[in-house]
């Protein structure tokens, strides 16, 4: 019988195999494998997401991208480190598709599970209503729109 634990340590990708083989009478044998930090070309590709990220935030454009296999149209409200040390964004999903429900809504994504970004033409005028970045807790926040006045 073969039993699998994997852990992720997400700041730096570093990635922890633990495989335990075990029999009833018999000993455990366990063995750990420890992935090599990101190469160059990774730490690039995060850093150049970030500054799209930025940008995005900054001009207030609509992001593209694909997430667990669906096309997503996101209005980005933040951006930063989740309290698990994951790079995410929030932002408010305008169009395209998604597994758990529809859009339009709120939304978190990993980062790192995000594929063929893209900054899109579209932009949009601010900060939705609905839209808390307290609630966030994202350390370090890489950016954030600020908050709807509520007086407007």
């Amino acid at each position: 019988m073969w039993f699998f634990r994997y852990e992720n340590n997400h700041s730096f990708g570093l990635v922890f195999l633990t495989i335990v083989q075990g029999l009833v009478g018999a000993n455990f044998v366990s063995a750990e494998l420890t992935m090599p930090a990101p190469t160059d070309s990774e730490v690039s590709s995060l850093a150049a997401r970030r500054e799209l990220l930025l940008q995005a935030i900054r001009e207030r454009r609509v992001l593209t991208f694909i997430y667990r296999g669906h096309s997503r149209t996101v209005e980005l409200h933040a951006c930063g480190v989740s309290s698990k040390g994951e790079p995410v964004l929030h932002g408010y999903q305008t169009g395209g598709g998604s597994a758990s429900r529809p859009p339009p809504g709120w939304r978190a994504f990993s980062i790192a599970e995000i594929r063929d970004l893209a900054l899109g033409l579209e932009t949009f005028p601010g900060a939705r209503d609905g839209y808390s970045p307290n609630e966030l807790r994202l350390d370090p926040l890489w950016a954030e729109l600020p908050a709807a006045d509520p007086t407007d």
